[in-house]
C-alpha cells in the first residue's frame, strides 16, 4: 500500500462548504485530491486568497474566486489605463528576432487561416498576418476591437467559448493562438475541445502562458500579474494533461524569461530606444532559458498539433 505524499505546508485536503453541500473537487477536472499550495496571496482588492493545487491535473487555482462583477470592473480599468496597460501600435511587435516569430516559422507552415483568441489591441494578430496567415482575432473589449480595426486588422468583439461571433466560428483554421489567455478560462477542457473542433486536420495550436512554478511567484502574489479575476494558474503538467485529454500532441515546449524579472522594472519602459534595448535582452534571455529547467521558466510557449 502506497502512502500519499505530504501536502504543501502540512495542509489537509480542502473541504469547501456551499450551502449544505460539501465539496472537495478541483473546479477543472473534478478530482477530489486537492490541497493548499500557497497561503494568503494578496489580491489587488486588498483581500487575500489561498492557492490550491489539484493532484490529478496539476492546475493551481484561487479559492474562493472573485465574482464576475469584480472581473468586469478590472477589465474596465485596463481599458482606461488605470493598471498601466495601453494599446500599442501592433507593427512594433514584429521583428525577425521575436521568439514567437521564430517558433511560428519553425513549427508551422505559415499559410492558411489563423485565429488569435483574446487578441487585445491586435498585435499578435498582426504578427500572424506578417508571417503569412490570413489572420482573424476575437476580443471582448470594445475599445480594443475598435483600435485593432482602425489598424486594418480583422478583429471581432466576443468572448471565448461563451459568445464567439459568427464571423469567427463560421470558419476552420490552420492555426489558433492563445496568448496569455487560458488563466481567465473557467472550463479548460471545454475551451480546448472547442478549439480542436475549429482547427483543420493537422491544424496547430500555439499557447503562450505564465506558469505557476515561475520564480516570479517566489516573491510575488499570484494575483499581481493578471488581477483578481484569474480562474487558473496553469503549470507545465496541467498544460500537458489538458492538451492530451482534448486531442492534441505537443510538438515543442519553450521556456521564456519575462522582462518582469529584469532589474529596475525595465519591462515597463516605454521610451523607444530603451524599449529596443529591453526587447533585445528579453529575446536573449528567452533563448538562453530553453537550455535551463523549463519547469521553473516564467512563461511557456507550447506548439501542439491536432490529432
Amino acid at each position: 500500500m502506497h502512502n500519499k505524499p505530504e501536502m504543501a505546508y502540512g495542509e489537509a485536503i480542502l473541504k469547501k462548504t456551499i450551502g449544505d453541500v460539501m465539496e472537495d473537487n478541483c473546479p477543472f477536472c473534478q478530482n477530489s485530491d486537492v490541497y493548499i499550495y500557497k497561503r494568503d496571496q494578496k489580491a489587488r482588492s486588498g483581500d487575500s486568497r489561498s492557492i490550491y493545487k489539484c493532484r490529478k491535473c496539476s492546475a493551481l487555482y484561487p479559492y474562493p474566486k472573485f465574482n464576475k462583477a469584480e472581473s468586469s470592473k478590472h477589465l474596465l480599468s485596463i481599458s482606461t489605463n488605470q493598471d498601466g496597460y495601453k494599446f500599442d501600435d501592433p507593427t512594433r511587435a514584429v521583428s525577425h528576432r521575436n521568439p514567437l516569430v521564430k517558433i511560428l516559422r519553425k513549427c508551422t507552415k505559415c499559410r492558411g487561416t489563423a485565429l488569435d483568441i483574446g487578441t487585445f489591441d491586435g498585435r499578435f494578430c498582426f504578427i500572424l498576418g506578417t508571417v503569412g496567415f490570413r489572420a482573424y482575432g476575437v476580443e471582448p473589449q470594445k475599445n480594443a476591437v475598435e483600435f485593432a480595426r482602425k489598424h486594418g486588422l480583422e478583429v471581432f468583439q466576443g468572448s471565448f467559448p461563451e459568445a464567439v461571433p459568427e464571423e469567427v466560428c463560421g470558419r476552420k483554421y490552420d492555426l489558433i493562438s492563445l496568448m496569455e489567455i487560458l488563466c481567465y478560462v473557467d472550463n479548460i477542457e471545454k475551451t480546448l475541445r472547442m478549439i480542436n473542433g475549429m482547427l483543420n486536420d493537422d491544424g496547430c495550436l500555439l499557447i503562450k502562458n505564465h506558469q505557476g512554478y515561475s520564480r516570479y511567484y517566489d516573491s510575488n502574489s499570484y494575483f499581481s500579474r493578471y488581477g483578481d479575476y484569474i480562474q487558473c494558474i496553469l503549470t507545465i503538467e496541467s498544460l500537458r494533461y489538458y492538451l492530451n485529454l482534448t486531442g492534441f500532441k505537443i510538438v515543442k515546449i519553450t521556456g521564456e524569461t519575462s522582462t518582469d524579472l529584469l532589474p529596475l522594472g525595465m519591462g515597463r519602459i516605454r521610451n523607444a530606444f530603451l524599449g529596443k534595448v529591453v526587447n533585445k535582452i528579453y529575446n536573449f534571455t528567452m533563448l538562453e532559458h530553453t537550455l535551463l529547467d523549463i519547469k521553473r521558466a516564467d512563461r511557456l510557449i507550447i506548439t501542439a498539433k491536432k490529432i
